[in-house]
């Protein structure tokens, strides 16, 4: 700054600090003992902050942190700095690497390498209520650009040297058409004798001296000649860091160089040459002591609110208290109308029959009526659809629900209840009709039932049992749950074969004559009937396979439904007297 005592630190939590150097009567010092005071902070984001520079000859602050730029006012005010944000630029995606003030010029370099331009207005912006920065123009530089300084190369004229840790080349980049145009730029790389990559410039303060600092831990001392074009030619070079360096500073009568270093190191180097060594003698004799302190600079809460959040939520509020403010004054607005309004409408009824106006040609908004009375009129027609079809979607599910629950049933749900006892009633049981693949079902295995009943008997069985399995339980019961392995002693489909060879010859009519007539004589001999579902239902131990137990389940559930048609029809006989 223009004093040499205030300095800016910037931390990785987004704050930066302003720092201020002190001599033993507090005065701002800039020899001699002295101490380091805080005279302020404010917090900026959550990044972290990866430069900053001050606008020369004055306290104005440029503060770059990853996609954002700031521009903050230092000045002292009663001896402490109000740190103030006087604009803020976001670049979106694209990442800021360093800056570079050009006058009221702010020059930001990405890692897309391209170099933008911004002036830095007076004017206010009355949404943000900040100083804007307008971007001039972008420049496509062709290299990364880590570090800038600026040239000193004339009124008309403009140019800056920039490095990067990524190469060992110095780019030099100038424009004699001014700052206001970016068409006549040329762009030269100057390969430098660094191992590795550059990490800090720095120009001195008469314009002829340019100092790189790399990451080999080497500083190299540069002469720059304006002659036909700018260049620059090496004058010395020295290893002093063990790490990379991190800041090379002149002096501002140029006769030292000061870097710091990774390692930790801090060095002052004398610049012996021809234009400095006159002088050289007599600054060291007035050089004073230095001495080096340290002062810990306190941590920011990372609870604390940035400059961003408190910038949005001061807008907010504006913005709020503005709208209040707003609709207070078109409330009062409306209260006048509408007392003037009542008014009318008072004299309209005192007045006489024949100067009496009706309703209609009171209304105000009459254009306002007609699209009001549309709309209703839309949505009273939507309405009306909506029902329409939520009728038509209840209607079809009451349709499948009386299809399927009561069009089906075979014997629907009835009660009878006592007119003396109130508690007491007599329901019969509803049935379900029967599909026809039920109904063929049942009839195949009645129809195979009758085979099996038929073969036992003319087996010479005396009932309709297995031989010898109706007194004595077999002493082996894995027949009991070995999922049908176990065959019965006659197999239905051996039987089934031998009938049919033994009928082969015969007509079908023989053969209906002959199955009834064996019918009619296994009923006459036997006192059984075969038709009865009490007969084909197997007993415990004829239970051999696992077909034979689903059929008996399938007997078992139609002798039920016999049983629940045969109350039916005595239910029925009661329903109706």
């Amino acid at each position: 700054t223009r004093f040499d005592s205030l300095f800016v630190v910037g931390t990785s939590t987004g704050s930066i600090y302003c720092l201020c150097l002190l001599n033993e009567n507090g005065a701002h010092a800039t020899s001699g003992s002295i101490e380091i005071s805080s005279l302020g902070c404010l917090r900026l984001s959550c990044k972290a902050i990866s430069g900053t520079l001050f606008q020369t000859d004055s306290n104005i602050l440029a503060v770059i942190c990853e996609s954002d730029a700031y521009v903050v006012d230092t000045t002292l005010k009663n001896d402490s700095s109000s740190l103030i944000v006087l604009a803020h630029m976001a670049f979106g995606r694209s990442i800021c690497v360093c800056s570079l003030w050009y006058g009221k010029y702010l020059l930001v370099s990405f890692t897309d390498q391209t170099v933008s331009a911004f002036l830095l207005t007076d004017s206010m912006c009355h949404e943000s209520k900040l100083h804007s920065l307008d971007k001039i123009w972008t420049f496509e530089a062709h290299a990364p650009l880590g570090k800038m300084s600026r040239l000193s190369i004339g009124e008309k004229n403009f140019g800056f040297c920039a490095t990067s840790p990524r190469s060992c080349q110095i780019v030099i980049c100038i424009a004699s058409g001014g700052m206001d145009s970016k068409d006549s730029f040329v762009n030269s790389k100057i390969e430098s004798t660094h191992e590795k990559g550059i990490m800090s410039i720095e120009i001195s303060s008469c314009g002829k001296f340019l100092a790189t600092g790399g990451m080999d831990g080497r500083i190299i001392l540069w002469e720059i000649l304006h002659e036909q074009k700018t260049s620059i030619v090496e004058l010395r070079r020295l290893n002093l860091h063990v790490g990379p360096i991190v800041s090379l500073c002149f002096s501002p009568d140029t006769f030292a160089i000061y870097s710091s270093g990774s390692d930790g190191g801090l060095f002052a180097l004398n610049v012996a040459l021809t234009q400095t060594s006159a002088a050289l003698g007599t600054r060291r004799k007035n050089e004073p002591e230095l001495k080096l302190r340290h002062v810990p600079i306190p941590g920011t809460p990372s609870m604390q609110a940035t400059w961003h959040k408190a910038h949005e939520k001061q807008m907010r509020e504006s913005l709020l208290l503005e709208a209040e403010t707003h609709k207070a004054i078109q409330r009062n607005l409306l209260l006048d109308l509408r007392r003037r309004l009542e008014e009318i409408l008072a004299k309209n009824e005192n007045a006489s029959p024949t100067n009496k106006l009706s309703r209609d040609e009171l209304v105000v908004d009459v254009a306002g009526r007609e699209k009001a009375l549309e709309a209703n009129c839309k949505k009273a027609e939507q309405l009306s659809q909506h029902l329409v079809d939520e009728n038509r979607a209840r209607n079809s599910v009451s349709d499948r629900i009386k299809r399927q629950c009561w069009d089906s049933m075979e014997v629907k749900a009835t009660e009878c209840h006592a007119f003396q006892r109130c508690n007491l009633l007599v329901s019969n049981f509803p049935l379900k009709n029967r599909t026809r693949q039920e109904c063929r079902f049942l009839a195949c295995i009645r129809t195979l039932r009758k085979l099996e009943l038929r073969e036992m008997v003319s087996s010479g069985a005396s009932k309709p049992s297995w031989p010898a399995k109706s007194k004595i339980c077999p002493p082996d019961i894995s027949w009991i749950i070995n999922q049908g392995e176990l065959h019965p002693i006659v197999d239905r489909a051996e039987s089934q074969a031998e009938a049919k060879s033994d009928l082969g010859n015969t007509s079908k009519g023989d053969q209906d004559d002959m199955e009834d007539d064996s019918e009619a004589k296994l009923r006459e001999e036997t006192n059984l009937d075969i038709d009865s579902l009490k007969v084909q239902l197997y007993e415990a131990l004829s239970l051999r396979t696992s077909i034979q137990k689903r059929n008996h389940q399938t007997f078992v559930h139609e002798l039920v439904r016999q049983v629940k048609v045969d109350f039916n029809t005595k239910f029925r006989r009661l329903y109706d007297h």
